[in-house]
């Protein structure tokens, strides 16, 4: 490699084993599909249909109780179907302990649409310049000066929590 000159190098995308929009970097720094093409990554667009089983249980949305004492212990034996993508997934004695003990209903939403709702709700990966909103210090921030958070330079968060 040194005599080649790839040592430090990265991998060369398309030896890549998975699609771009299969990684965590698509999350972080999403591409399109033509992008990511033209940069050499690999796409996965395809989308196989999962397999379940004739003889078992399969419950949609609906059929799940939302009071998690109602959930009876052979949850963790039967497949659940997201309400929003149709995808099956199924619930570990691990998680039904979990919810059982914060008296949390169960979800009813596939992990990964779940886990999409969640990366929508951070901020963008960008930075603003705008103004403390208690001293009027300019700073950076990955909110925009209009956004309704208060935002504090690092002096007055400082003063304010400590």
């Amino acid at each position: 490699m040194q005599g080649t000159g790839e040592r430090g190098e990265f991998l060369n995308p398309s030896m890549l084993p998975f699609g771009y929009n299969e990684t965590n970097a698509s999350e972080y720094f999403p591409l399109t599909r033509e992008e990511a093409l033209t940069r050499g990554y690999k796409r996965q667009d395809k989308s196989y249909e999962p397999a379940i089983m004739d003889i078992t249980k399969v419950l949609k949305g609906e059929q799940i109780p939302a009071d998690i004492s109602k959930v009876e212990e052979s949850i963790v034996n039967e497949i659940l179907i997201c309400e929003v993508s149709g995808r099956p997934y199924k619930i570990t004695k691990q998680e039904l302990e979990f919810y059982r003990k914060h008296k949390l209903p169960l979800p009813k939403k596939h992990p990964d649409i779940r886990h999409l709702e969640r990366l929508n709700k951070r901020p963008g990966r960008e930075l603003y310049v705008r103004n403390c909103d208690k001293c009027g210090v300019e700073m950076l921030s990955v909110y925009p000066q209009d956004s309704d958070l208060k935002v504090y330079c690092e002096v007055c968060y400082n003063r304010e929590v400590y």
